[in-house]
């Protein structure tokens, strides 16, 4: 792999996604469930590759913005594609399993390396304008370290916002889907609709994005009904 993760000549910042990827035409969560399962085929709302072509035209529409380049994070819902695939959840599905055949060869054939999803999305364009990162590549922007979902922590231990404090590098995650900033460590909420269908009960969830100044802070950026406010 000789691409260069650091160097952006042509654009000036870089947009980082996480979870691009949700996998709610095949979630795991659901597999059992024989009602939602009817719904979901009712509503055309299992389809596989359906829900790969509306991530590809999102990414497409957002890729053509020159003010910056889309960083794709490895996550644990992009992963679910290839859990689907490894541990044959795909092998009865008859909606996609023309799709499933076609990632097992990929991945049987070690096509993958960063994962499906970052597979996917690099058939379709080019590290220049989006560039996926595998799990143990490092991004760092402005001494903060970007490639961390916060899915993973030290040890096969989960991630935890108390982890990533301790750490000697400053660090944004994502998959807490709830603000936070403690010492150097800061998470950023989500940017879809709160239900989700598996969570449940009350929720810390929050509209938010993190912004990284030029001058090395970090800023929240908190959405209210379309609009934001900011905290720092």
């Amino acid at each position: 792999d000789h691409r260069d993760l650091h160097s952006f000549p042509t654009r000036r910042s870089s947009d980082l996604t996480h979870d691009i990827f949700d996998g709610y035409s095949i979630n795991h969560h659901e597999a059992k469930d024989l009602i939602a399962q009817a719904v979901k085929e009712k509503k055309s709302e299992n389809s596989l590759s359906l829900e790969i072509a509306d991530m590809l035209a999102w990414i497409d529409s957002w890729s053509k913005n020159e003010k910056w380049r889309i960083v794709v994070i490895p996550s644990n819902h992009n992963d679910w594609l290839d859990k689907w695939v490894r541990l044959q959840q795909g092998h009865k599905d008859i909606k996609n399993f023309e799709l499933f055949i076609e990632l097992q060869r990929v991945l049987f054939n070690e096509e993958a390396p960063r994962g499906l999803v970052a597979y996917l999305i690099d058939k379709y364009f080019s590290s220049d304008k989006v560039l996926t990162l595998g799990r143990h590549e490092s991004f760092n922007r402005l001494g903060f370290e970007l490639n961390n979902h916060g899915d993973l922590g030290s040890n096969g231990a989960k991630g935890t916002p108390n982890t990533f404090k301790k750490l000697n590098v400053k660090i944004v995650s994502g998959d807490k889907h709830f603000l936070y900033s403690l010492d150097g460590a800061h998470g950023v909420g989500i940017s879809t609709h709160k239900d989700m269908g598996y969570n449940r009960g009350l929720s810390s969830w929050t509209k938010s994005h993190g912004v990284i100044h030029e001058n090395g802070k970090f800023q929240h950026l908190i959405y209210v009904d379309g609009k934001f406010t900011n905290f720092f």
